[in-house]
């Protein structure tokens, strides 16, 4: 994991602590966005890469729960983590229920305790990412063999013996066949342009 391509968006209406989680999270070579206003943060999402939300839970009229429900459903790649003052098993519950956040923590935090958090928070987004680009690679490889196959009948069944593929006479016929019916694989393509004596 390379800490320089996660981006961090935190959110607080106390200023100061906004300023500490950057001294905190900064030096680990993360960029961070910072914002005291709640109703920022869907638009930032739109326009920044985050990979990582930090919310307070307490922000005046507005609910950090309410806010990582948001951002669950419109950006639901992005990680979730909730601060709050008030440890509370209830709120706790709730905001992992409602808004799918990955861990909830209490102020003050301890600084290697959230390096770590953020840490595998992020380890376990790059290896999701890892995953869905795998199958999406599996999804359109199938897609292409499938394609082939009904264009070419039996040429994705072609035997293999070591570095040698094995054609019998019926399949080389076949797809020569279907190539010479393909206008776009035409025999006359393959005559020299000049064929006058």
């Amino acid at each position: 994991m390379n800490p320089k391509h996660h981006t961090i968006l935190i959110v607080d209406d106390e200023v100061q602590i906004l300023t500490a989680l950057r001294r905190t999270l900064e030096p680990e070579g993360y960029r961070i966005i910072t914002t005291s206003e709640p109703s920022k943060v869907l638009d930032l999402l739109q326009r920044e890469r985050v990979d990582l939300l930090i919310s307070d839970i307490e922000m005046g009229p507005v609910s950090g729960i309410d806010l990582v429900a948001s951002a669950r459903a419109w950006y639901p790649d992005v990680v979730r983590i909730l601060l709050t003052g008030n440890a509370n098993l209830e709120t706790a519950l709730e905001a992992i229920n409602s808004g799918e956040v990955y861990r909830y923590l209490t102020k003050p935090w301890d600084v290697s305790v959230i390096c770590e958090i953020v840490r595998s928070a992020l380890e376990r987004l790059d290896e999701h990412r890892r995953g869905a680009t795998a199958d999406r690679v599996a999804s359109r490889r199938r897609q292409l063999l499938d394609d082939l196959e009904q264009e070419h009948p039996g040429i994705t069944r072609v035997e293999r013996n070591g570095a040698a593929y094995i054609l019998d006479e019926w399949r080389i016929e076949t797809i020569l066949q279907s190539l010479k019916s393909d206008d776009r694989f035409a025999m006359t393509a393959l005559l020299p342009a000049d064929t006058t004596p």
